[in-house]
């Protein structure tokens, strides 16, 4: 799910996904407006089976590491994510 993020933040996919994904736009420009966090639409879940693209994706987006986030390019995209998930589940096992 978050190649299909990437892709649509970096406009690479079809125009109906990219609607999906919305950047998170704070008042006048901050240093944080260069981390490509995205909005998390404000919803009224009626129960944790409702999760929905818009809902799950941009929360997971938005903790994914900045580092990763921030490549430029899909392959170096899909490695630093490979990494990160690694690590994450070595960090639990240990």
């Amino acid at each position: 799910m978050l190649l299909i993020t990437y892709k649509a933040v970096r406009v690479l996919v079809a125009p109906y996904i990219c609607e999906l994904v919305q950047l998170k736009q704070s008042g006048p420009p901050v240093r944080s407006d260069n981390l490509l966090l995205l909005k998390i639409p404000n919803t009224i879940l009626k129960s944790y089976g409702d999760i929905h693209f818009n809902v799950a994706e941009p929360n997971a987006w938005n903790h994914t590491p900045e580092h990763v986030r921030s490549v430029s390019t899909i392959g170096p995209f899909k490695s630093k994510f490979k990494t990160y998930l690694f690590d994450i589940a070595f960090d639990a096992i240990y």
